[in-house]
C-alpha cells in the first residue's frame, strides 16, 4: 500500500489536489493497488477542506482511474458504504482494526 500525506504542511486544497493526482500512479504500481491518503479529519487547521475536496474528486472519478474508495470514517463506524465495499480484503488488517478518521483508501 502506498502511503501519501497531503496535508502535511498545511497545502491549500488546490494544492492537496495535485499532491493526490501525482500520487495515483504510484498507487497503482502496488501490488494491491491501494493508495493511503491521509487528509487529516477536519476537526481544526482547514484540514476538512482538503478531506471534503478529495472525497468530491474521488466521486467524480469512480470508474475513470478510481475503482473505489472507503474513508477512515466509513471503516470505523461501519457504515452501509463499509458494507457494500468490495474491496474491503485489499485493506490491511490493522488499518481495519484501528481505523484513522483522517485517511481514505483509494482503488486504483
Amino acid at each position: 500500500m502506498y502511503t501519501v500525506d497531503i496535508h502535511k504542511y498545511k497545502e491549500t486544497v488546490d494544492a492537496a489536489l495535485y499532491e493526490l493526482k501525482e500520487a495515483i500512479p504510484f498507487g497503482k504500481r502496488e501490488k494491491d493497488h491501494v493508495l493511503k491518503v491521509i487528509t487529516g479529519y477536519g476537526s481544526k487547521g482547514g484540514t476538512h477542506k482538503i478531506k471534503t475536496a478529495v472525497l468530491a474528486y474521488l466521486e467524480e472519478k469512480i470508474g475513470h482511474g478510481i475503482k473505489d474508495y472507503i474513508s477512515g470514517d466509513d471503516l470505523l463506524n461501519h457504515t452501509e458504504k463499509y458494507f457494500r465495499f468490495k474491496y474491503l480484503g485489499l485493506i490491511p488488517q490493522e488499518e481495519k482494526m484501528y481505523p484513522n478518521k483522517g485517511c481514505i483508501y483509494i482503488i486504483v
